[in-house]
């Protein structure tokens, strides 16, 4: 006769795993949640970025624009020295410095030539971040109303296990049940015997060992790995059951 508590234990091991698997994916929610918002803030960060390159470009194009202002008012004020100059020294001089006057002008042109190309890009990269920026924001609270329902679910799920599992370890002897949580420390506390073997160690039982487990109608322990053992009886192949 199978010994009352083991079909017992078998079945709180079944919900002992299960509430831990379901305890699992419940922890796993929120660093699903931080990975989301995480994605979410570096396509948000690249876009302060860029549109912060931009603003600094058009500062920068502003300064040489001063800059092309201010040189120019030299030249002016050089032109009209020119025309009171008394010697060809003097002449050649403010000359001289006009020429290098304008030189400046056509460096601060090319950069700033230089930086309108860029933000020609960069405007186009922006407007283009922002459109997948709005897309991915959809689908983070798409996928954040999907984490809150699935932990919703999971959380309803693990209620049910534990009051399964009190149920269940009410019906167990007391020294089974101790036996089973000592053992629980290092799961499986529990293993089955099939073709010989303990499932979960892959130890051969002895002839007269496995003579006794066949029969279920006592707690054991296997002989390796001392977790309790039961006997299971052969897997029906799938052929066999629909024959």
């Amino acid at each position: 006769m199978t010994h009352p508590d083991l079909p017992l234990l078998v079945e709180l091991q079944s919900v002992d795993l299960e509430i831990a698997r379901v305890s699992a994916e419940i922890a796993a929610l929120p660093k699903h949640v931080a990975e989301i918002e995480a994605r979410l803030k570096s396509h948000v960060d690249q876009l302060a970025l860029d549109r912060k390159t931009l603003a600094d470009h058009q500062k920068e194009r502003k300064d040489h624009e001063r800059e092309i202002a201010a040189i120019r008012e030299k030249i002016t004020k050089y032109r009209d020295q020119m025309t009171s100059v008394k010697t060809n020294d003097q002449y050649k001089a403010l000359q001289h410095e006009i020429e290098f006057a304008e030189t400046g002008i056509r460096e601060h042109e090319d950069k700033i030539l230089e930086k309108m190309v860029l933000d020609e890009e960069l405007e186009q990269a922006v407007k283009k971040a922002q459109a997948r920026l709005e897309a991915e924001k959809v689908e983070v609270e798409k996928e954040k109303a999907v984490v809150k329902r699935r932990t919703t679910d999971y959380e309803a799920a693990l209620a049910s296990f534990k009051t399964t599992r009190a149920q269940v370890a009410g019906k167990i002897t007391e020294t089974s049940l101790s036996e089973y949580t000592r053992l629980s420390r290092k799961p499986p506390a529990l293993a089955m015997v099939r073709d010989g073997t303990c499932q979960a160690c892959r130890f051969m039982l002895r002839p007269q060992a496995l003579n006794e487990v066949r029969t279920n109608n006592a707690i054991r322990y296997c002989e390796s790995c001392k977790r309790l053992i039961y006997w299971a009886p052969p897997e029906v192949p799938v052929e066999a059951q629909t024959t």
